[in-house]
Order: structure tokens, then sequence, then C-alpha cells
């Protein structure tokens, strides 16, 4: 068997200014200050023959542009193939806007390229740094239930993925060296009331995993968690409630961690390849209005009914959705039928693990069903990888009227397609 190298680094990469913050359609003002730092996380790991950088960055998302652009710098300094580098965002809702340049997906702010450039530097530096550090290491997998930090925010009790896998990387002395951490659930502990940067619940889950493995920089990677959050299990939304759900999820990943077994890797492979979606046809403008007062009604029959602020604020969400849908239909009624290409990357250790960089907001259900049947061992669904089209929802969502259905960007059989052509991915590789 190969002996694996991995080197691992942080660098923070909180906006030294007051910005737009990105998440929330209804949020208009500047960021007031900082509560807790965001950080790039930049994890290198060499099998002898290529060395694959996985990065992870305390972001609302990342378009394909500043991607092309991260992997060709990082090639010409580190020498790492471009196709080996996967750039994936924890989503957090706290986090700096202006960074999108060739999504489609809508944002209200102009490109910050002060900020995107200053960004492209740091995550550069980051890799330089994990590649600098990189040690022999073991690999172990580790795999829990998380209870009590998400629930499927759309239907109540509907699909909602718990399983936390862990990959953690040790030294010759057993010492964790870092750890990928995989969870599905939007990082929106904090509403859009705040305005401080924070990277909400995944930033306290690794730095409860920090202080309790000493010298270890874990990386978080978000799953298919379109339409699974905090919703109906948060108590508020609030910095210590932030720190209490980021609490339960890094105790469960320190389980993964203390439970993982050992694996051995013959050889790290990266496969990419691009597809493309179809845009939706999107409602006419009397049909928005239409939905606009649907909501309104419902909304003031919850209200008298005294239901829970978790179902009020699902219905909220849905009213906020339809109404940036008409701020920004003339820029997305010309795109209507045409195509979206994306890319869908995998990273594989061996038969053992499988990492699936998907550019968008998979719904848990579809996940699920590409962890069950893949043909590997333990399969990653990484969302917010390598690009950002939005959310993918099931064909079945689009029927109704949620938030998801409202703002999705992409048409409503790319969830199938996209699921059909992952899952022939992995069975040919």
């Amino acid at each position: 068997m190969k002996k694996i190298k991995v080197g691992v680094s942080k660098i923070d990469i909180t906006p030294s200014s007051s910005v737009p913050l990105g998440g929330y359609l209804e949020r208009t003002s500047l960021s007031i200050g900082v509560h807790d730092p965001l950080y790039v996380r930049s994890l290198a790991i060499d099998d002898g023959e290529k060395t694959v950088a996985i990065i992870s960055l305390d972001l609302l998302a990342v378009d394909r542009k500043m991607v092309e652009e991260v992997r060709e710098d990082i090639e010409e300094t580190t020498g790492i193939d471009k196709e080996n580098v996967m750039v994936a965002a924890t989503h957090t809702h706290a986090g700096p806007d202006g960074i999108f340049r060739d999504t489609i997906f809508p944002s209200r702010s102009d490109p910050n390229e002060k900020l995107i450039s200053t960004l492209k530097t740091k995550i550069n530096q980051s890799i330089l740094n994990a590649v600098e550090k990189m040690r022999t290491a073991e690999v172990r997998i580790g795999k829990v239930i998380v209870e009590g930090a998400s629930a499927n925010r759309r239907v109540k009790n509907g699909p909602v993925d718990k399983q936390l896998i862990s990959i953690r990387f040790d030294n010759n002395d057993g010492k964790l060296i870092s750890a990928i951490i995989n969870f599905a659930c939007h990082p929106t502990v904090l509403d859009a009331s705040n305005l401080l940067i924070s990277a909400d619940y995944p930033g306290y889950a690794m730095s409860l995993i920090e202080k309790a493995k000493s010298n270890s920089v874990p990386l978080f990677l978000n799953s298919a968690a379109g339409d699974i959050s905090t919703r109906y299990v948060r108590r508020e939304s609030s910095f210590s409630e932030a720190e209490r759900i980021g609490n339960i999820v890094g105790a469960y990943a320190l389980v993964a961690i203390e439970k993982s077994e050992k694996i051995e890797i013959d050889e790290i492979k990266v496969n990419k390849k691009d597809m493309e979606l179809h845009v939706r046809r999107f409602p006419s403008d009397e049909k928005i209005n239409s939905m606009i007062s649907q909501v309104k009604a419902t909304y003031m029959a919850l209200k008298k009914r005294k239901s829970s602020p978790a179902d009020l604020r699902r219905v909220t969400v849905i009213y906020e959705a339809l109404k940036g849908l008409k701020e920004y239909l003339n820029r997305l009624r010309p795109l209507e039928r045409k195509t979206v290409k994306i890319e869908i990357q995998i990273i594989t250790f061996g038969d053992n693990i499988a990492i699936v960089g998907v550019p968008g907001e998979l719904f848990a259900e579809i996940g699920m069903k590409i962890k069950e049947n893949s043909p590997f061992e333990t399969t990653i669904i990484a969302g917010y990888a390598n690009g950002y089209i939005g959310y993918i929802p099931t064909p079945e969502t689009y029927e109704s009227l949620s938030y998801e259905s409202a703002i999705a960007i992409i048409d409503k059989d790319s969830s199938q397609k996209l699921y059909n052509s992952i899952i022939d991915f992995l069975r040919n590789i």
C-alpha cells in the first residue's frame, strides 16, 4: 500500500471592512462588525504520484469563475494539477456578498473585486502552507447519526440525512492532523436581522474539534442540505444558539473521529466532467402576484392560529423568495430553456471513499439516494463545491409552493438528470 502524506492549513479570510452580507434576500444593510472570524481551511493529500487539494471556505458559495482562477493559481505556485483541486463553501449566511461574477443565481451586490482578489491570494497561500506541512498519515473513517441539530425545513418530518461522516488523518504518533467533517444542514441559525460576520454553527463545530484535538485543523464540507436546516430544532436565532448547535455537531464529530476505523488506500484519483442543465420557465408576473397573495393569506391564517415561529418562518421565506424572483425576472427571463454548464468532480480514495462535488444545494432525498446506490463503501456529498447554481430540488417540489421551488433556477428534471449522471459516473470510475 502507498504511503499517504497530508498537510493542512487555515488562514483568516474575514473582510477587513463593512460589506454586504449574503444569503438573505430581505437583508439590505451592510455588516456592522465581526462576531467570529471566517477561514479558508485547506487540505493537501499526496499518494506518492499526485497531490489533491480540498479547500473549505466560510462563505455562502463560490462561483465557477473564482474556482477556475484559484485552480490556475494553485497549479502555478505549487505544481498541483488544477484538475485535482476542489473548492467548496460551508454556506454560512453571515459571510460577505459580492463574490459572484458568473453565476446565474441572483445577487444584490456587484462584484467586490478587491475582496475577490484578497480571497484568491489567501486561498493560494493556505494551499502553499498545507503542502509545506505534508507528512505521512494514516486514514480512518468514522460515521455517526447526529440528533438534535437538523430537520427538513420544508416538510415537517420530511427526509433528513442525519449521518455525519469523518475522514480522519493521523500522524505517525496517532495524533490528529485533520479530519474532513461531512454533514448536511444549512448554516442559518443566525437570521436576516444579524449584521455581524460569522461562520455560524460550522465555525463553532470546527472550533470545538480544534480545542479537543490540539494542533489539528478540521475541514467542514456541507452535504446535500438544500431542504435541511435548524428551523425545527433551534430555540432561537442567536450566537449562543449557533454555538449550541455547533457544539452538538462538533461533539458528534469527535465521536465519529474517535470511533473511526483504519483503511488502506492504494491510490487517490480525481475525475470530473461537465454536464448541462436547463434553466426553468418562470411564472408569469400575474402568477407571481397571485402566489404572493396566497402566501400573505396563509401567513395571516397561521398567525391567527398562533402557529410556531418556525411555521411562520416557513411562510415568510416564501414571500421573500417571490419578491426576489420579481426583482430579478428581467434578468432571468432571457435565460429560460437555455442551458447552464456545471462540473461534477469526484475524488476517490481507493475503493473505500468517494467525495462527490456538486455545485449547488441538493435536496437530502437525492443525496441519500446517491450514497445508498454508490458502489463505494463511503460516499460523501460535497455541496456548494466548484460553482453554484442554487437549489436542486426533487421534481415533486416544483408542484408545491415553497421557498426552494420559488427560487430554484434550474428545470424540475435537473435533480433526476444529475442523480443518473453521478451514479453512472461513480460506477464507471
